[in-house]
């Protein structure tokens, strides 16, 4: 009778293992969803939730500060056809061109500053104070709710100057400025 029983219990935690792992099996197959291109994913409203800046003086962090954003209070909008908005309370500031992978040159519109995305890096074209066009080429991420952007904003010689002694004086150093916007739906 003993061996009987232990022949049930055998049988009914090899039927369990077996129906565990096939229930593994199903939960860890894809599903499916097709996958979106980066373009398709970048569609859309994105709303600005913070953006930090960071300060270098000779390589030494000298200033970190966030500035976080309210919903809706600054956001940019990438549309199908290659046009892009940017938004500040619901008001449109700015119009852009975005494109991928499209020959640089090219991109220029009539607005502000344009966009090419080429494989990971974002090159964001901007019209400067002189009317100059001027590259600045941004590092992003990006998934179905959250968008990143980081890049160099400023990698220069700064200068302090002091007054001392009846006479100014001047000294120069390595300033650099990191930027990151964060981003979301």
């Amino acid at each position: 009778m003993k061996l009987n029983f232990n022949f049930f219990v055998k049988a009914y935690w090899i039927k369990g293992s077996i129906t565990f792992l096939l229930w593994i099996l199903f939960l860890s197959l894809p599903g499916c969803e097709e996958k979106k291109t980066l373009e398709e994913v970048l569609i859309g409203t994105w709303n600005i939730e913070s953006v930090r800046t960071i300060e270098y003086h000779n390589e030494t962090k000298t200033y970190d500060d966030t500035h976080n954003y309210n919903p809706d209070e600054f956001a940019i909008k990438f549309l199908e056809n290659g046009i892009g908005k940017v938004y500040m309370d619901g008001v449109v500031v700015d119009n852009y061109a975005w494109s991928f992978n499209a020959d640089y040159g090219y991109l220029r519109s009539e607005d502000t500053f344009s966009w090419v995305i080429a494989e990971d890096i974002l090159i964001m074209e901007l019209t400067n104070d002189f009317g100059q066009n001027v590259p600045l080429y941004v590092s992003f991420t990006v998934n179905k709710n959250d968008l990143t952007f980081e890049f160099t904003s400023y990698d220069g010689i700064g200068t302090n100057e002091v007054f001392l002694d009846g006479g100014w004086y001047v000294s120069h150093y390595q300033r650099r400025v990191e930027t990151l916007f964060i981003l979301s739906r």
